[in-house]
């Protein structure tokens, strides 16, 4: 596989928060935190985490989680690739940090208006096959 093919469904994986942004809008406001929303609304967020889960196809396995107002997102590639080629994803990942910032911002503002809650921060961690952490990034909606 590239690493072209490579990065770019890791970018999918980022893109499909879309959907738990899409999903958020669905449900009351009455919650606290986004972690209550989203056991008082867990069908929903088990919808959107299939949906990311999918999005990362043969290439990556995606976890999701949810604390406090703090959404998690570990993508960890299914091979362990070598130190030159962990070099260069990481590169091109760090090329990408700008746009899927302000793709995520976007959506974590309408979560943060659709259900009345501030302070959402979404966490992206990439890792190698090994569980080693290869690019990582943390946004909220400022």
């Amino acid at each position: 596989m590239t690493r072209s093919r490579i990065v770019t469904l890791a970018l999918v994986a980022v893109a499909m928060v879309a959907a738990l942004a899409l999903v958020v809008g669905c449900g009351s406001s009455s919650s606290k935190t986004l972690e209550s929303y989203f056991k008082a609304n867990q069908s929903e967020w088990n919808s959107a985490v299939q949906q990311i889960k999918e999005s990362g196809g043969d290439v990556l396995d995606v976890d999701m989680s949810v604390s406090g107002n703090k959404i998690s997102q570990i993508m960890t590639y299914k091979q362990t690739f070598p130190a030159e080629a962990v070099s260069s994803l990481k590169a091109s990942l760090e090329g990408q940090a700008e746009n899927l910032k302000n793709t995520v911002k976007t959506q974590i503002k309408a979560m943060e208006k659709e259900v009345g809650i501030s302070g959402i921060t979404w966490f992206f961690d990439y890792r190698n096959g090994d569980g080693k952490s290869i690019f990582s990034m943390e946004v909220d909606g400022k």
